[in-house]
Order: structure tokens, then C-alpha cells, then sequence
């Protein structure tokens, strides 16, 4: 969407100067080559970046005009030509008929954005979108140029320059001609019909047997796409990783090269999660060990895991390298729902024998999922501890009868840089109690953590709304850094202070 504003206002900044320059007698050769180039690529760009953007939201399916053979492709090369045949009028015309000529063409440019983009493939669409912010760097620099502004020129020429070299890499990546994909991608010539007229149905689960599976598997690989990034899921599925890991699991996220460019990189949106970097591991990486993977969960991913790409010659994404995600035990595929998406080919991998399908918004299905890992394995720590007690109390004591609490313990929130652990956990109030304390919390203490406040309340402590005054209503502080030279004022009413000091360095 931003992307298409530049190349509005890239449009508009061209045509208003070229009236200007006519109104006062200044235009050269030069500014009227700058000015048309101006309003054909910003044109482009505008019309190309709100399609590209309908497409990925789902809101417009890929449709080109035409599709038969090279059709579409004489009809952009028309279009081009048929502006290019308009620049000679708009240098040759007087000033009222070329800027007839000049808007006639911005006309056809905006045609010519709509159509290449829309007859693009969904495995295509990274490499377009791409594209779409290296047009709209070019746009900003023909400006630059109009405007005699040096700083739109360098900063255009620097956007418009990575986005294609960003382009060709991916394009590398996914073995696929650069040239091909700009000039309208596979579109849907050659695909496949829907799973569906395969004549075999995709297997269903739910979120009772899902989760039995989950719990009984050792090793879960997770493949995020495009659907996990538009539901906003990837903090339930970061937690979802974190608990496992926590009680065992072996976890690891497969980020494919060219779907994890879009949008804004995956991966950045799993370290705004805080999903540990050492488990976030190319596709590369991944392949290998999928045959010795229980479980691989496909969160909003389509063509990236397709074994078409690499069995089936006749498929418009033959020869795309892809997260060989069927190989695993189990594979479940997490999806809005039925339909194909906006790539509109067939994915065998939703019939295979060891595939199941979890239909749903990423959003409400991974938080049922973090919920039920939450307590399955709460449940289990909580029974662990309960031994633990019985072997010191009778059996008829409850959990809930703590002794009366002689000190009061005061767990406050971490404030050095980068810092994301706590002192004490949700889990460890209920033995904390059974020994004597008060615990209390400052709000927030568990916050980086993924602990909230709520969950400190349900386990028994008390949150306190400011670090003052916790340590001024705590006899025992306990914290994970040094304090800090703040924090120093604080203690005057504590008796014990539990710490790192680092004195080597403080």
C-alpha cells in the first residue's frame, strides 16, 4: 500500500511540474524525458502495489486478461510500445495536445501495472513485491530529478537498486528466470485443478486429537508462511515453541529463502515474537532432518511446502526449491480454509497418507493450541510437585494450605537493556509459599518472559505497582542482574538482597 503512494505522488509530482515548466517557459528536452519517465513508472507502480496488495489480503484471486499462450505477454509489449510511440508525440506536440499524450499514456501505464501483477502467481508474489519497492525507489529518483532535490535521487537510486538486486536473489533462490516473473510470472497456466477434483479428500483433525499427537512427539518442526504473518499468530506460535521446548521437545522453525522475505522476513516477526535465533534455521538446514522429524506443522504456507515443485514437471512451480515438510511422521497443515489461495495450484500434500489438515484462523487456532500446551504441561509439573510434597506431608493435606508466611519475598522487574528472564516464575510461587513467603511481584516483573500478571495472581503472589515500593514492603528481594545505581535507593528497607554482583566488572 505504501508502495503504491509513491507512485501516486510520483505521478502527480510529474504532471504538476511539467505544467509549471510550460506555464513558464523552462522546460528542456531533459525535464520533459523526466517528466514522462515520471508518470510511467509511478503509474505502474501505483496500480501494480494495490493489486500486489489485494492478492496477498486475499481480496483479488490472480486473473489475467489473458492467458492463452503469449497473449498477455503481446498485450504488455503493445502497451509498452504504444507509450513509447506517445513519448515521441508528447516531445513533438505543443504544449496543450502533449499533455493530452502524457495523460493518455498515464492511462495505459496504470493498465499495464494492473495486468502484469494480476496475472502473478502466488510463488511468485515476494519477487513482485519486490520489484513493486524497487519501481517505487525509481519513481522517488525521477522526482528527485524534476524537483532538482539531490536527497530523493540518491535515496531513490539506493531503493530502486537494492529492490531489484533483492529481486534477483530471490529469484536465484527459487530457480526461477527474473525476466519471466517481471513480465507476468506462471500466473495459472499449466496448474493443476484444486485438491479436491483429485478425487481424495484431505484428512481433518481437531484440537483434541491434534494436541495427543503433539504431546506424544519428540521432535516438531514448524513452517511459517504468509497466513501465520496476516492472522498476527506468530506470538501463540512462539509460545507454543517455547512450552515444548521447555518440557522437552526438540523444536525448529524452517524459513524458506524466498517466502521468508515476505512480509518484512519472517524471521523478524519470530525475534518480535522471541523465538530463539538458534532454532530459526534455513530451509537448507532443515531438509535433511525432516525424515527423522514426528511432527511438522504448516502454519499458513502453501507453495513453499508443495512436492509438486519437485516431482511433477508439468507444475508452474516445477523446479522451486521447497521445505520437503512430507518426509516428516506426521505433518499437520494449518489453513483459513478449504479454497486454493491466491496461488490457485493443486498441493498434494494435503492428500497424502500422513498429512492431516487443521482448518481455522491462525490466530484463534494457535492460542487454543498455546492454552492446551499451557495446561497439559502445568498439569504435569503441578503433579510432579504434589509427589514431591506427599512425600513430606499426608496425603490428605491440600496444596492451597499454605503456613502462615513469615518474610515476604518481592520479585521486581528487570531494567537492565535486553534483559528478559525474571526471577521467579508462575510455577515456582506455589513451593515459594509452602516454605514461608509472601511473594510479591512488581506488574509487568514476568512481562519479556511471556508471564503476565494474572498468571502470578492465579498461582498465589501479589502484584505490586511499583518497584519503590516493593522493595519497601519486601524483607527478601531476589533478582536475575546486579542492581542498578536506581535501584540502590530502593533497598534501605531490605534485609536480603539475592543477586548476581558481577564485582569483577562493577
Amino acid at each position: 500500500m505504501l508502495h503504491s503512494f509513491v507512485g501516486l505522488a510520483a505521478v502527480l509530482v510529474a504532471i504538476s511540474m511539467y505544467i509549471k515548466m510550460e506555464e513558464e517557459g523552462t522546460a528542456s528536452p531533459r525535464s520533459l524525458i523526466e517528466a514522462y519517465v515520471g508518470v510511467f513508472i509511478g503509474a505502474i507502480t501505483f496500480t501494480g502495489s494495490l493489486v500486489a496488495y489485494g492478492k496477498l489480503d486475499g481480496k483479488i484471486r490472480s486473473s489475467p486478461l489473458m492467458v492463452c499462450g503469449w497473449g498477455r505477454h503481446v498485450l504488455n509489449f503493445t502497451c509498452i510500445m504504444t507509450c513509447a510511440i506517445l513519448g515521441v508525440m508528447f516531445g513533438i506536440s505543443d504544449s496543450s495536445m502533449a499533455l493530452i499524450w502524457m495523460l493518455v499514456m498515464m492511462v495505459i501505464a496504470l493498465f499495464i501495472g494492473w495486468h502484469m501483477v494480476m496475472a502473478i502467481g502466488g510463488a511468485d508474489m515476494p519477487v513482485v513485491v519486490s520489484m513493486l519497492n524497487s519501481y517505487s525507489g525509481w519513481a522517488c529518483a525521477a522526482s528527485g530529478f524534476l524537483l532538482e532535490n539531490l536527497l530523493l535521487i540518491i535515496v531513490g537510486a539506493l531503493v530502486g537498486a537494492s529492490g531489484a538486486i533483492l529481486s534477483y536473489i530471490m529469484c536465484r533462490a527459487m530457480n526461477r528466470s527474473f525476466i519471466s516473473v517481471i513480465l507476468g510470472g506462471f500466473g495459472q497456466e499449466g496448474g493443476s485443478g484444486p485438491v479436491e477434483e483429485s478425487g481424495e479428500e484431505p484428512k481433518e483433525t481437531n484440537i483434541k486429537d491434534f494436541c495427543k499427537d503433539l504431546f506424544a512427539a519428540k521432535s516438531v518442526v514448524i513452517v511459517p508462511g504468509y497466513g501465520m504473518a496476516v492472522a498476527k499468530a506468530q506470538h501463540n506460535v512462539g509460545d507454543i515453541a517455547d512450552i515444548l521446548r521447555k518440557n522437552g521437545k526438540k523444536v525448529s522453525f524452517c524459513i524458506h529463502p524466498v517466502a521468508g522475505r515476505l512480509p518484512g522476513h519472517m524471521n523478524v516477526l519470530l525475534a518480535e515474537a522471541r523465538v530463539s535465533y538458534d532454532i530459526v534455521k534455513e530451509m537448507d538446514e532443515v531438509n535433511p532432518i525432516f525424515d527423522s522429524t514426528d511432527m511438522v506443522l504448516v502454519v499458513g504456507a502453501n507453495d513453499i511446502v508443495n512436492p509438486d515443485a519437485l516431482d511433477n514437471p508439468a507444475s508452474p512451480i516445477a523446479g522451486m526449491p521447497v521445505c520437503e515438510a512430507w518426509r516428516a511422521k506426521q505433518v499437520i497443515v494449518f489453513k483459513r480454509g478449504k479454497g486454493q489461495g491466491y496461488a490457485g495450484i493443486e498441493n498434494p500434500l494435503f492428500i497424502k497418507p500422513n498429512t492431516k489438515m487443521f482448518y481455522g484462523s491462525a490466530d484463534k487456532t494457535m492460542e487454543e493450541i498455546r492454552h492446551a500446551c499451557a495446561a497439559k504441561y502445568s498439569a504435569a509439573e503441578n503433579d510432579g510437585a504434589a509427589e514431591v510434597q506427599g512425600a513430606q506431608a499426608d496425603d490428605d493435606d491440600e496444596p492451597e494450605n499454605f503456613p502462615e508466611p513469615v518474610l515476604r519475598l518481592g520479585v521486581p522487574k528487570e531494567i537492565t537493556p535486553l534483559e528478559n528472564r525474571v526471577a521467579v516464575t508462575p510455577n515456582s510461587i506455589k513451593r515459594l509459599r509452602l516454605m514461608g513467603y509472601a511473594v510479591q511481584v512488581e506488574t509487568g516483573a514476568g512481562e519479556a518472559a511471556k508471564f503476565r500478571d494474572d498468571d502470578y495472581i492465579q498461582a498465589g503472589a501479589s502484584i505490586i505497582p511499583s518497584a519503590g515500593q516493593l522493595y519497601d514492603e519486601s524483607e527478601v528481594v531476589l533478582k536475575v542482574r546486579r542492581v542498578t545505581e536506581d535501584e540502590i535507593n530502593y533497598l534501605g528497607n531490605v534485609k536480603v538482597l539475592i543477586s548476581y554482583f558481577a564485582p569483577a566488572q562493577n
